[in-house]
């Protein structure tokens, strides 16, 4: 019975945890009424996915990038809290003496895919910096990948030298990496 009972805390505590970082997306992603006067990215520079969905949701992200005021070091801090709330959650599940191997096979494989994506993250990022981007935010999927560049424009130049950089460190397809200039 206390076997079931802590299964059941700890899929309650992933399914919470997961409504509150959606929750905190979707108010990250909220464009305000300035950004309705903003100008849009063009085609040229950013690439983006095949997913209706998917378009959606990064024009949403776009939208909010573009924002004034948009605080990339925000950004970073709120990531790396739910990052860590995620890797807590994994850890109690993998330090429970009575979840059974399946659950904890599935615990170590998602706590090894937030690490790597962090390693990646990070190394993008400074790639990045070292090529003249001096503010970037990165975010890696399974599918897709969203940088974020603090600038006013980018050339069809500076896309491609990220587009490069990201499909080199991340594996992705160049049509699944989405770049957001924002001001």
């Amino acid at each position: 019975m206390s076997k079931i009972n802590r299964k059941t805390i700890v899929v309650t505590s992933l399914v919470v945890l997961l409504v509150i970082t959606s929750y905190i997306n979707y108010q990250f992603n909220q464009p305000d009424d300035q950004s309705a006067s903003l100008p849009q990215a063009t085609p040229s520079t950013v690439t983006s996915t095949d997913t209706a969905q998917g378009e959606e949701n990064e024009d949403t992200q776009e939208a909010a990038a573009q924002a004034v005021g948009f605080k990339i070091a925000e950004y970073k801090a709120e990531r790396e809290t739910v990052r860590k709330t995620e890797i807590e959650h994994l850890d109690q599940i993998i330090n429970d003496d009575q979840t059974d191997q399946a659950t904890l096979k599935s615990a170590q494989e998602q706590k090894m895919g937030i690490v790597s994506n962090m390693e990646k993250e990070v190394t993008i990022e400074g790639l990045l910096q070292a090529k003249g981007f001096e503010q970037t935010v990165v975010s890696l999927h399974d599918e897709s990948a969203n940088v974020i560049v603090k600038q006013d424009g980018l050339t069809s130049a500076q896309v491609a030298q990220i587009v490069e950089v990201v499909q080199r460190e991340s594996s992705q397809k160049p049509e699944n990496i989405k770049i957001i200039p924002a001001k």
